[in-house]
């Protein structure tokens, strides 16, 4: 019938846990004292884990990040980040310090995550890259687009559209009635020696914006006439002007 209490001692950055009697968790108590009274031939034990750690996470723009909770002391946590859509993660760092915890060298797309074992208040910072932003367009013709978007191989894109890091984008372009094809500008510069209608871009890792060029059809020859010209007669003029 006598009681027995137990104390413990936990080093420096850790702290109860929980105390067990027979294996049996005694539910309410993790102060470092603990009161028993004994019936018979029994095992008393306390766990200790570490001391919960305050983490921050500075995020740039581009995406969210998670980490464990709690970050208890001594123990390994992991940090993940999630980019928004036309993102991705570029690097998981230990603020103040040189450690890399991830490191995107290949711009892969989705969720990455690195780990660290916390031994004091620490912050990390999360930093996402904007992925390629394709512009095109054409005047007096059409001009289409397709590329790998989101993992996604051939998809149409409309002017504005982002890529995947690293992949090709394919142009075609269509000439307009009256209208022929005069070449490719890539950000304001001509592509010099390429006239097919179809042009790639391979391994996109910047904007870009990419314009088809058409020039009017010179001297087409038009004949006309009427069918009996006993029954009238028919003129005919191209920017004012009689032919």
């Amino acid at each position: 019938s006598d009681t027995v209490t137990f104390t413990v001692v936990p080093d420096e950055n850790y702290e109860v846990k929980r105390w067990t009697v027979n294996g049996l968790e005694q539910t309410g108590e993790t102060g470092n004292t603990f009161v028993w009274e004994p019936t018979g031939d029994c095992t008393v034990a306390v766990e200790l884990w570490g001391i919960e750690q305050k983490v921050t996470l500075d995020t740039g723009n581009g995406g969210t990040a998670t980490v464990t909770d709690p970050a208890r002391y001594g123990e390994t946590i992991t940090i993940t980040a999630t980019p928004d859509a036309g993102y991705v993660v570029d690097t998981i760092t230990v603020s103040g310090t040189d450690d890399i915890l991830y490191e995107n060298t290949n711009k892969e797309n989705g969720e990455q995550t690195g780990q660290y074992e916390i031994t004091a208040n620490t912050t990390f910072e999360i930093t996402f890259a904007k992925k390629p932003v394709v512009a095109f367009s054409a005047t007096n013709g059409s001009l289409t687009a397709s590329g790998t978007k989101d993992g996604t191989a051939d998809t149409n894109l409309t002017t504005g559209d982002y890529v995947d890091f690293h992949s090709a984008v394919t142009f075609t372009a269509q000439a307009g009635q009256g209208f022929t094809f005069e070449g490719w500008y890539v950000d304001g510069t001509k592509v010099e020696n390429h006239t097919n209608l179809t042009y790639t871009i391979d391994a996109l890792s910047d904007d870009v914006t990419v314009e088809a060029r058409f020039a009017a059809v010179a001297d087409i020859k038009v004949e006309y006439e009427v069918n009996n010209s006993a029954m009238g007669s028919m003129t005919a003029t191209a920017d004012g002007k009689s032919f």
